[in-house]
């Protein structure tokens, strides 16, 4: 399947497409309107994922124009906008199906095949709920083969100075951390290694669960996992997972004086 991702924060963006060309599709992304007619226009998609929020022309626009295209792509909408008022809108401007963020892998897998079989003509009936066991299965295999592409030095400790509020990569470069940023990173660490939920975040930052509160979160980690990826190579141990919040993938001590 074609498909065009339409989210403006950049790590969001990546890691959907990383996630649906690991199930087998033909993924592009765009960051706003103007950026999706251009992908359009270089090839036509069968479905497209998109968000509300965007610069510029929101997504609801977005979708009321694609609608009259023909031949006309599925329609996606995956948003951190939930209200009834919203999901209403979103169909009736074109939007062939409504789902809040965060989702779990399985139900946007489903889905999108489900859309674009009824927007072919297909038998919906012909699509196979995702196997959980596989699923976890192929993420495992996914992490592994991405653990053994990084340097050697990865296998070292990250450390988060609370004092100092920074944090060392295990390349030895450092970075400083803003107070919030320290209370992410924390929050995350603490985990060990486990998803952490973004209502957890949010309430570690002190925010509420609005959809403004919800963009500060992503634009909060937006940076944080820039901050990181200049101090280690390139590579980011904060990950989004689908359905679950966000993860601090690789081993870290906390420095308390």
């Amino acid at each position: 399947m074609k498909i065009i991702v339409v989210e403006d924060n950049v790590d969001l963006l990546q890691e959907m497409m990383f996630m649906l060309q690991h199930y087998g599709h033909s993924v592009r992304g765009a960051t706003c309107g103007e950026d999706l007619d251009r992908q359009i226009a270089d090839a036509r998609p069968d479905m497209v994922v998109l968000d509300v929020g965007l610069p510029g022309e929101d997504g609801f626009a977005i979708a009321e124009r694609l609608h009259r295209l023909q031949p006309a792509p599925g329609v996606v909408m995956l948003t951190a906008r939930a209200s009834v008022e919203d999901r209403v809108q979103g169909l009736r401007f074109g939007a062939d199906h409504y789902l809040v963020k965060p989702v779990d892998r399985r139900e946007l897998l489903a889905v999108l095949d489900r859309v674009h079989l009824r927007v072919r003509g297909g038998d919906a009936r012909a699509v196979v709920e995702a196997d959980p066991v596989a699923s976890v299965r192929d993420d495992a295999n996914a992490r592994e083969q991405r653990d053994t592409a990084r340097p050697a030095a990865a296998a070292l400790s990250w450390a988060l100075d609370g004092a100092q509020l920074r944090i060392a990569s295990p390349l030895g470069e450092t970075v400083e951390l803003s107070a919030r940023e320290h209370q992410l990173l924390l929050a995350l660490v603490r985990a060990g290694g486990r998803p952490v939920a973004r209502s957890v975040l949010l309430k570690a930052l002190g925010r509420g669960d609005g959809e403004a509160d919800e963009r500060a979160l992503e634009v909060k980690v937006s940076r944080l996992r820039k901050k990181l990826r200049d101090i280690n190579a390139g590579e980011a141990p904060l990950r989004a997972e689908w359905g679950a919040g966000y993860v601090f993938a690789e081993r870290c001590r906390v420095i308390t004086r």
